[in-house]
């Protein structure tokens, strides 16, 4: 799981990082840390994260690819930030073309 797929994965969900941290009892600057390669965190921690995403029905394919095999209706992933009914793709392209992916 690299970072790129960490950060793909959360916007798929469209949920902060904070929800993220919360969700798998780790601090805010962890996930974000992961997020931007810059940390090396215990498997536990990196076994927790995996282990979310796929409650929310993302799946991480090699070191590159996000598969979103179904978005969350209920679970970890709070009500106030229920994911939007998209596909990793177009997520992305929404956010390219809004200006908040560069």
């Amino acid at each position: 799981m690299s970072a790129v797929q960490l950060r793909m994965a959360r916007a798929a969900l469209n949920v902060p990082l904070k929800t993220v941290a919360n969700a798998v009892e780790v601090s805010y600057q962890t996930i974000l840390n992961m997020e931007l390669g810059k940390q090396h965190v215990k498997r536990s921690t990196q076994n927790k994260v995996m282990e979310f995403y796929k409650e929310n029905g993302i799946i991480f394919v090699g070191d590159s690819v996000v598969h979103v095999k179904a978005i969350a209706e209920q679970g970890v992933v709070s009500k106030a930030h229920k994911p939007q009914p998209t596909t990793i793709f177009e997520r992305m392209k929404s956010l390219a073309l809004s200006g908040l992916l560069s």
